[in-house]
C-alpha cells in the first residue's frame, strides 16, 4: 500500500461519514449543531486527503513549476482548516466558549497565506512537516485543557478522550522530532515506518472523531433531560419532576418513620408588579427570587417552580417547627431585600408561606402533604399576607 492510496482510502471514508452524519440530523428536532459541526469539519478534512492523494494525477494535467506547490498549500490549508473546525466543534459539546475569529473565511484565507508563505519561501518538506505538527500539537492542547477542567465529574467516555488527546499530543511531539532530524523526508515516503505510523495516527483519529460524536449524543441526552425536569425561566424543578420526586421521598420517610415537611410560598401580589412593570421585569424578579430560595434552602432541600409566580420546598427529615423557623427566615430575607432591574431601583416584595410536615410520617398519600401545605398558605394570604402560617 503506498502512503497516497491511504490519503485516498481515509478521505473517501471523512466524506462518506460527514454525508451519513448529515442524513442522520436532517429531520433532528433536538441540539445538533455540534454533531453538524463535526460533519462539517471531517469533510474538509476529507477534501483536504483526498486532494493530497489525488495530487500526483492532477499534476499530469498542469506542467508550470507551481502545481505541485499550490495543491500541496490546498491540501494543509484545508487541513488545517478541519482540525480548526474540529477544536471548535469539541469547545460547543461541551458548552465551552469557542475560538472566537472575525469569520471562518477570514481565518481560511490565514491559514492559506500562511502556508503559500511556507511554501514558496522554499521551506524543506522536513521544516512543513515540523509546523504542521506544531498546529496540530496546539489544537489537541486546547482539547486536552478543556477535558481537563471537569476531570472529576467527567463522565468515562471523556476520560477516555482525554487519554487520546495524550496520545495525540505525544504522536505531535514525536513527528515533530522526525521532522527535525529528516528534513528532507517527506510524509509521502513509502517506507514501511512511515505507512505504519500513518495509518496508526488515522485509526487513532478515527476513534477520537466517534468518541466526539457519542460525546456530543451523551451531552444532548443530558440537556434533554435537564429542560425535561426544569423549568425554562428560573432553572428550579418543574412541576413533574418535583412531583415524582415528592413521591420517592414520601416513600422513603414513611418507611424510616422519618420527619418531613413541605413548604408552599406565594410572592404578594405579583400581579400588580407584572401590570404595573411590563412582563420581562416579573421574569427577572421571578428569577432573583428563585435564586435567594435557593441560596436559602438546604442543598438537600428539593424545590419547585409549581408555575407563575408559586414555589414549593420539600425538606426531608425536617420537623415541621424546624421548617417553619426555615420559613420565618426566608420570609424576613425578601421583605429586608431590595431588588433592582433597569431602571426600577428600588423594588420589594413579599411572600406569604404555609408549612405541613409531619416529624414522623404517618400519612397515607403525599397529596395529604400539598393538601394542607396549601390550605396553610391560603391561610396566610387570607389573614394578611407576609407571614408564615404552620398547619396545625
Amino acid at each position: 500500500m503506498h502512503v497516497k492510496d491511504i490519503f485516498l482510502i481515509f478521505g473517501l471514508a471523512d466524506i462518506l461519514f460527514s454525508l451519513l452524519l448529515y442524513i442522520y440530523i436532517y429531520d433532528k428536532k433536538n441540539n445538533v449543531k455540534a454533531i453538524r459541526s463535526i460533519s462539517n469539519s471531517r469533510i474538509f478534512a476529507g477534501l483536504g486527503l483526498l486532494i493530497q492523494g489525488l495530487k500526483e494525477n492532477f499534476l499530469t494535467f498542469f506542467h508550470n513549476d507551481y502545481s505541485q506547490q499550490v495543491f500541496s498549500i490546498t491540501a494543509n490549508t484545508i487541513i488545517c482548516f478541519a482540525i480548526f473546525i474540529t477544536v471548535n466543534a469539541f469547545k460547543e459539546c461541551l458548552s465551552f466558549k469557542t475560538i472566537s475569529f472575525t469569520s471562518k473565511r477570514n481565518i481560511f484565507l490565514l491559514i492559506f497565506v500562511s502556508w503559500a508563505v511556507i511554501f514558496f519561501s522554499g521551506a524543506l518538506p522536513g521544516i512543513r512537516v515540523a509546523i504542521f505538527s506544531i498546529y496540530y500539537f496546539f489544537m489537541s492542547l486546547i482539547i486536552f485543557k478543556d477535558l481537563l477542567k471537569n476531570w472529576k465529574t467527567n463522565s468515562l467516555l471523556q476520560k477516555s478522550l482525554t487519554v487520546l488527546e495524550i496520545y495525540y499530543l505525544v504522536f505531535t511531539v514525536f513527528q515533530l522530532v522526525w521532522a527535525y532530524h529528516h528534513p528532507h523526508l517527506t510524509i509521502a515516503n513509502n517506507d514501511g515506518v512511515n505507512i505504519h505510523v500513518l495509518l496508526l495516527g488515522f485509526f487513532v483519529n478515527y476513534i477520537m472523531f466517534f468518541g466526539f460524536l457519542l460525546l456530543s449524543k451523551e451531552i444532548t441526552d443530558n440537556e434533554l433531560i435537564v429542560k425535561a425536569t426544569t423549568d425554562y425561566l428560573t432553572g428550579l424543578l418543574n412541576r413533574q419532576a418535583f412531583f415524582d420526586i415528592a413521591e420517592k421521598i414520601f416513600s422513603l420517610q414513611l418507611r424510616k418513620k422519618a420527619s418531613l415537611s413541605l413548604l408552599y410560598i406565594d410572592i404578594d401580589f405579583f400581579k400588580s408588579i407584572n401590570d404595573n412593570y411590563g412582563h420581562l421585569t416579573g421574569d427577572y424578579l421571578l428569577i432573583s427570587f428563585s435564586k435567594k430560595l435557593s441560596q436559602s434552602m438546604r442543598k438537600s432541600d428539593f424545590i419547585v417552580r409549581l408555575g407563575g409566580e408559586e414555589f414549593a420546598v420539600l425538606m426531608f427529615d425536617t420537623s415541621p417547627t424546624m421548617a417553619s423557623e426555615v420559613a420565618e427566615r426566608f420570609r424576613k430575607e425578601i421583605e429586608e431585600y431590595t431588588f433592582s432591574y433597569l431602571n426600577y431601583t428600588a423594588l420589594k416584595m413579599t411572600t406569604s408561606i404555609g408549612v405541613y410536615g409531619e416529624s414522623v410520617v404517618s400519612s397515607d398519600k403525599f397529596e395529604q402533604f400539598i393538601h394542607l401545605a396549601d390550605e396553610a398558605l391560603y391561610r396566610a394570604k387570607k389573614t394578611g399576607r407576609n407571614k408564615v402560617v404552620l398547619y396545625n
